[in-house]
């Protein structure tokens, strides 16, 4: 586990007492600067009192001169640090309020430089006890940092505890802000995520309000550390950035190490390894220059990284180093992590006997974070399955689960999207190694055993039901459903039919996602659509990823999508068939999409049109979204459709209204409205409406999924209302997924921004389909062909191709509407 250094932002602001001593005030002038890290007004608040009070025996003015110390300590120049902390107080002032102070930074000088620190502590809290609680919270927060810094998490905890409750008892929100910090530490070593995150955000929030840079920086470069570690690779990344920015900004070498750990991680996931680089070379640097424990960590991210290319003599030689400064440090989860590299330069070398020792001795470590455990686990695992024991590796494949599910349970809803990707290269694993035993079956079971698991689990589909027959759930879908797995290396695809299911090997992953993000650009550019028929990039695309299905699609008239990857966020009814001359796949058939195997019972039966919710066409109240012109056309076209419409738009279209509006009533829901999709924060992705009393004018995500909702459609026609963020096994997240986790049981949404002029008519076209009898993903196709006829720009994917329709949950509860429940049109 990453450690993050804890140093002290000097001032932790001690509560004043009634003093009219101009020094004192000047002493808690530059403590509140320092605390702020505005070190510029400290210099200069230090450098008045120096004048104004030159001669001065007080312990106030040599409490100021104590606080000079701490800059140095920030920059990691412990010895200017020590020339002002180690002289003995003056006489009378060893037990003064500014002696706590003194005692507590000599610990932090003592400890960065690997000396002994116990004796200032216990000096400063024998010390801090006459000088009232928030004396005595600044040596425990110290004490409980300190120990942190040592992997002493049990003591740590305890201590913070403690100071905790003290620190909120009297309302010292600055020094509570630091041990909510401290705790969130001893949480991610714990992998209690959910609450190092809470912990950690509630902390953040006090920073802000009191203007705390430093604490601040910290606290935003360890939830990095927490967001990765959940699979959030974008939020973890702009928050690592943001921590980089502040430890620049304020010359904190010590806080820069951790943040650039973080960033050359994610790029190293996202196996960006030149990327990668120089983010764990800088960290290194920072880390020899200022003789920061975390040294062996920082080498030993070079050392996988050497791994990373096969190069075991670099990472033999790197990962020895780390060992020598992590024995130093005495910081034993990391030397178990340089023990996990060791054992994987011995699988390398074909040392099975060796890598398996190594590995079992990890797995059996007393007090290995359980990220470790699952590591050493899924290592065994994989190092069986390459020599034929599949017995082992197929238990210790399961292990690997069970660890991580164990973290996974404890963790909130919306922190659990990007969870996956933990264990996605054991996942991968398990499957390669099942399709190489002819065990086609199962290893389709556990691809999509790992696909949408926080939807199922928040709409109460049991574990049980998982356990599904493929070909059952395809001949019940009237469909031949393709289901997609992309990895390094190799990818699979699975043709599932009523009566079979065969597995075909397609393409690296990697280059698979390059080629479909290439062809999306190229339909997203309006001067180059015409040619999308032609130039061949389409076409290309659907020899990869269909052409080997087409013995198993010749008489299917619907296919059902179940995506990975890039394909997540396309819409490959814009793939180009070649024969007998060149045509979009959407007119050979249905094509609908699908998170998994058991979200395929929502697009099967008609959709009532008895009663339908229209919300938007909003009064703008943000020049980033004016009005849509054709947003009251759309509407009105729609309500034609069905028997009883109930229209919330204009000024009452808020998020509060929709919120306050028994949604679970009606048949169909259709919002005509701007979309945000947040890329960072999926969850914040938004519909935009008009503002509300309280002046919120977004429905968020993270608000959708929480109020129930049966209708058994639900149309965003918004823009980017699908997502714009795919997660590994989850699939996209946005308000489609949003509106899935709410109950509906199928949505249509926008993969990109749509056109004000053509949707109208799409829409209307869509919804009189519906009201003829058609499923809706019948009704969608028909609606699109009939743009696709028109000609002209019309035909472009552009304009068609956004609309992608998602099958929900297949026993969404629709509530029937009741006649109290009718609206007039």
């Amino acid at each position: 586990m990453l450690l993050l250094t804890v140093a002290l932002a000097a001032a932790v602001a001690v509560a004043p007492r009634p003093s009219n001593s101009s020094e004192e005030k000047t002493y808690r002038e530059v403590a509140a600067a320092i605390d702020r890290g505005d070190f510029d007004r400290a210099n200069v608040l230090i450098g008045g009192a120096n004048r104004q009070f030159a001669g001065s025996k007080s312990c106030w003015m040599w409490g100021i001169h104590i606080l000079g110390a701490t800059q140095p300590t920030f920059g990691s120049r412990w010895s200017a640090a020590k020339l002002i902390l180690d002289p003995p107080p003056p006489a009378g002032c060893h037990a003064s309020e500014p002696a706590v102070r003194r005692l507590v930074l000599r610990a932090w000088v003592a400890d960065s430089n690997n000396k002994p620190f116990a004796s200032d502590i216990e000096a400063a809290a024998r010390v801090a006890a006459a000088h009232g609680p928030a004396s005595q919270v600044l040596v425990d927060w110290m004490q409980a940092s300190i120990l942190s810094n040592h992997t002493k998490y049990s003591q740590a905890s305890d201590i913070a505890q403690r100071a905790l409750r003290l620190a909120q008892a009297n309302g010292l929100e600055v020094e509570e802000a630091k041990l909510d910090a401290t705790l969130a530490r001893v949480m991610t070593y714990y992998e209690r995520l959910d609450e190092a995150v809470t912990l950690n955000e509630r902390a953040l929030a006090l920073c802000r309000k009191h203007h705390l840079d430093i604490q601040a920086g910290r606290i935003t470069g360890n939830l990095s550390w927490a967001y990765m570690n959940l699979g959030e690779l974008a939020l973890a990344d702009q928050r690592a950035d943001e921590a980089v920015q502040l430890a620049t900004k304020l010359g904190s070498k010590s806080d820069l190490i951790a943040p650039l750990m973080i960033r050359g991680n994610i790029r190293r996931s996202q196996r960006q390894y030149d990327e990668a680089t120089p983010f764990f070379e800088s960290a290194v640097k920072v880390a020899r220059d200022i003789k920061d424990r975390r040294t062996g960590e920082c080498l030993a991210n070079l050392a996988v990284l050497a791994l990373d290319k096969h190069d075991y003599d670099t990472a033999e030689s790197v990962n020895n180093e780390a060992l020598g400064f992590k024995y130093d440090a005495q910081d034993d989860t990391s030397l178990l992590r340089s023990r996990l590299i060791q054992g994987q330069i011995a699988a390398g070398r074909n040392q099975v006997a060796e890598a398996e020792t190594i590995y079992k001795s990890v797995e059996a470590a007393p007090n290995a974070p359980p990220s470790t455990q699952w590591e050493a686990k899924g290592r065994l695992g994989k190092l069986y399955a390459a020599t034929g024991r599949a017995g082992l590796a197929e238990q210790y494949f399961r292990k690997v689960f069970r660890t991580a599910d164990a973290v996974r349970s404890e963790v909130r809803e919306e922190l659990k999207l990007g969870f996956a990707s933990n264990v996605s290269e054991f996942n991968d694993a398990y499957i390669d190694m099942l399709v190489r035993l002819g065990r086609v079956e199962q290893a389709l079971a556990v691809a999509d055993d790992a696909r949408a698991r926080t939807l199922t689990e928040g709409l109460g589909i049991p574990a049980q039901a998982r356990a599904r027959d493929a070909k059952r759930i395809a001949a019940g879908a009237r469909a031949v459903i393709l289901s997609y797995r992309f990895a390094v290396g190799r990818s699979y695809l699975w043709v599932i039919t009523p009566k079979t299911i065969e597995l075909l090997p397609l393409p690296d992953g990697d280059e698979i996602d390059k080629a479909v993000k290439a062809y999306q650009q190229q339909i997203l550019e309006p001067d180059s659509s015409p040619t999308l028929l032609a130039d061949g990039a389409g076409a290309k695309l659907y020899q990869r990823l269909v052409k080997p299905a087409e013995p198993w699609l010749a008489r299917a008239q619907r296919v059902v999508i179940i995506p990975d990857g890039a394909l997540s966020a396309f819409n490959m009814e814009a793939l180009v068939v070649s024969t007998p001359k060149p045509h979009y796949w959407i007119q050979d058939a249905t094509i609908f999409t699908a998170s998994s195997l058991q979200f395929l019972g929502g697009a099967r039966g008609k959709v009532g049109t008895r009663s339908v919710l229209l919300v938007g066409n909003a009064v703008s109240c943000d020049k980033e979204f004016p009005a849509l012109t054709n947003a009251d056309k759309e509407m009105s076209l729609i309500a034609l459709h069905f028997d009883c419409a109930r229209k919330i738009q204009q000024k009452e279209a808020t998020p509060a209204a929709y919120k306050a509006t028994a949604v679970g009533t009606f048949d169909v829901v259709h919002f005509v409205a701007h979309g945000v999709a947040n890329r960072v924060q999926p969850l914040q992705s938004a519909v935009v409406l008009s503002c509300g009393r309280d002046g919120a004018y977004k429905l968020y995500a993270r608000d959708i999924m929480k109020q129930p909702l049966g209708a058994q459609l639900v149309t965003v026609s918004s823009c980017r209302s699908a997502g714009n963020r795919a997660y590994s096994g989850e699939g996209l997240v946005g308000l489609a997924w949003a509106f899935l986790r709410a109950g509906a049981q199928q949505v249509v949404a926008a993969l990109w921004d749509v056109n004000d002029r053509a949707t109208p008519k799409l829409m209307d076209d869509f919804y009189r389909q519906l009201r003829e009898g058609k499923d809706a993903p019948t009704a969608l196709r028909a609606a699109k062909l009939n743009l696709i006829a028109r000609g002209g720009i019309a035909e472009r994917p552009l304009y068609w191709a956004p609309f992608v329709l998602y099958s929900g949950a297949p026993d969404g509860s629709r509530r029937v509407l009741s006649p109290h429940h009718a609206y007039a049109r």
